[in-house]
């Protein structure tokens, strides 16, 4: 009597599905043939093949092995690993960022007073738009204006040491 004389019922392609489902979560590496199938159940190629929910199943996980789910379960963990430090790297830049909004603001402030208090005019009055954007410097010209402006802002005690 051969080996394959058993006949297939639900159990057995429930059971079949559910091995095909772990092979297609990488479980067992990436050997997958309808031979390996055949020798665990002990069942031929064209039985298991005629089952239409085998056949599925063994494509998909054919197709998962082949670069899809499996693949990408097994490179998560780098994957993961390359994100966590992205996030850092991204945190600390915000961070950086921020500390230099703040001097920025300081620097603002400071010019605010100096102007309010040299010029005796408000900022509401000096900070009004031009309406239009005639009139107003190219990126090259803002940049020649704003780079003297540029420097470390200086001690709180040596803003008013020239007057």
């Amino acid at each position: 009597m051969s080996k394959f004389a058993k006949r297939m019922d639900a159990g057995d392609v429930k059971a079949i599905v559910k091995e095909l489902d772990r092979w297609a979560l990488g479980e067992f590496g990436s050997g997958l043939r309808w031979k390996t199938l055949e020798d665990q159940f002990g069942f031929t190629r064209q039985a298991l093949n005629a089952r239409l929910e085998i056949k599925v199943a063994f494509n998909a996980a054919k197709a998962s092995l082949a670069g899809g789910l499996a693949f990408k379960q097994k490179n998560a963990a780098r994957d993961a690993g390359e994100l966590v430090l992205k996030i850092e790297q991204l945190e600390r830049e915000v961070h950086a960022y921020k500390v230099r909004e703040t001097k920025w603001l300081l620097r603002w402030q400071q010019i605010a007073y100096n102007i309010r208090a040299r010029f005796g005019a408000q900022m509401a009055s000096v900070d009004v738009s031009g309406g239009s954007r005639d009139g107003l410097p190219n990126h090259r010209q803002t940049e020649a204006i704003l780079r003297p402006l540029d420097l470390p802002i200086p001690p709180v005690g040596t803003m008013d040491a020239d007057e």
